[in-house]
Formats: C-alpha cells, sequence, structure tokens
C-alpha cells in the first residue's frame, strides 16, 4: 500500500491490482454516503448536507484552479479523504456510526504518523532516489513474503 497515492503521476504508474483497489474503495465510499444520503433524507437534513456539499465541491474546485496557476499539484493524503468522510457522516445507525469511527481513526492516524502535509503541493522537479533505500516495484511489493519472526 506505499504506493497508494492519490496523487496524478503517482498514479500513472500504478498496476492493474491498485486500480483495482482504487475503484473498490470508491465504491465502497459511494455505498456508504447512498445509505449516509438515505438516512439524511429521511430526518429531513439531506437539504443541509446537499448544500455543504456544493459549497465544499465548488471550494475544493477553486482552490484548485488558484494552486494550479501556482504551479502546485494537488495531493489527497488519507487523513484529508478521512476527514472529509467525517463532514459528510451523520449518526442515524450503526453502520454510519462504525463508518464514523473508521474514518476519524483514518484523519487521526494520517495526521498522528505521517503529518499534516498540505494537499496542493510544489512538484520535485528533479526527484532522485534515495541511495540507501532499494527500489521496489508494485509487483515486488505484491510477491514479498512475510520475514517477521515468528
Amino acid at each position: 500500500m506505499k504506493n497508494f497515492v492519490l496523487d496524478p503521476e503517482v498514479m500513472k504508474t500504478w498496476s492493474r491490482a491498485m486500480w483495482c483497489f482504487f475503484f473498490l474503495f470508491v465504491a465502497l465510499i459511494v455505498a456508504i454516503l447512498y445509505d449516509d444520503l438515505s438516512s439524511l433524507h429521511t430526518v429531513g437534513y439531506l437539504k443541509y448536507y446537499i448544500l455543504w456539499a456544493v459549497i465544499f465541491l465548488g471550494l475544493m474546485g477553486w482552490m484548485n484552479n488558484k494552486q494550479t496557476a501556482q504551479g502546485k499539484v494537488i495531493h489527497i493524503h488519507h487523513y484529508f479523504v478521512g476527514v472529509t468522510m467525517c463532514t459528510f457522516i451523520c449518526y442515524q445507525d450503526v453502520l454510519l456510526s462504525v463508518c464514523h469511527g473508521f474514518f476519524f481513526g483514518m484523519f487521526l492516524e494520517g495526521g498522528c504518523r505521517w503529518g499534516y502535509d498540505p494537499v496542493w503541493e510544489i512538484p520535485d522537479p528533479d526527484p532522485q532516489p534515495d541511495p540507501d533505500e532499494p527500489e521496489i516495484s508494485n509487483e515486488d511489493l505484491v510477491n514479498q513474503k512475510d520475514h517477521t519472526p515468528k
């Protein structure tokens, strides 16, 4: 999962397995949001969340245009996916409570372990590989055996 980065340049190098995982992840998020939207419709709050989605997506589009004009590229970190999902999930049933907990944990783990890096970054013009770190391909990761001591 080290190479599962939502960055357009990295995504161009993904294997079929990574793309399958990505589409399964997107399908899961759509299913969760469908359950959430159904619950919101039942309690009469759907219009407020639709308004929030329009504001959020409009702000993201505006910020992306502004940052792209400055030469930055978007890099969506998993902490950002987690906190974004938390803002759209309400507590109408057990499944959504579990999903909210998972996404909040995703947000918290992303920030605590990796730091809250910016969503828009200046691209490295000539990335140099670390000479001390061996080159690992997606295929090597898939075929890698667990060598932890038992």
